[in-house]
């Protein structure tokens, strides 16, 4: 960021559009490094760029539909006993409304 470009740079402006939102277009670097095709040795459009971001949404999008479900361990969900989800742990109380 060029932040020696700006007075009170450090000080919080309400209202005003924070510098994360529009550090991609300050910084060089993020320019270059986005834009430059180094295979072509050249630049690319702005088509080519959000192109290429389409891809790689579509691509993580994909492969997040491909991973396998997640299952949880057998300790999780173990009831051998049948009690397990069926009566509520009041640790050595008993339990409101009972008898005993």
């Amino acid at each position: 960021m060029q932040e020696h470009r700006y007075k009170n740079f450090h000080n919080f402006v309400p209202g005003k559009v924070p510098a994360h939102v529009h550090a991609d277009k300050e910084d060089v670097k993020r320019v270059v490094d986005r834009r430059f095709d180094s295979d072509q040795g050249r630049f690319k459009s702005e088509l080519e760029v959000l192109d290429d971001a389409e891809k790689a949404a579509a691509a993580k999008q994909e492969a997040a539909a491909n991973r396998p479900a997640y299952t949880p361990p057998d300790w999780v969900t173990d009831d051998w006993t049948g009690t397990k989800f069926t009566e509520p742990p009041y640790f050595g109380a008993s339990a409101p409304g009972s008898l005993s």
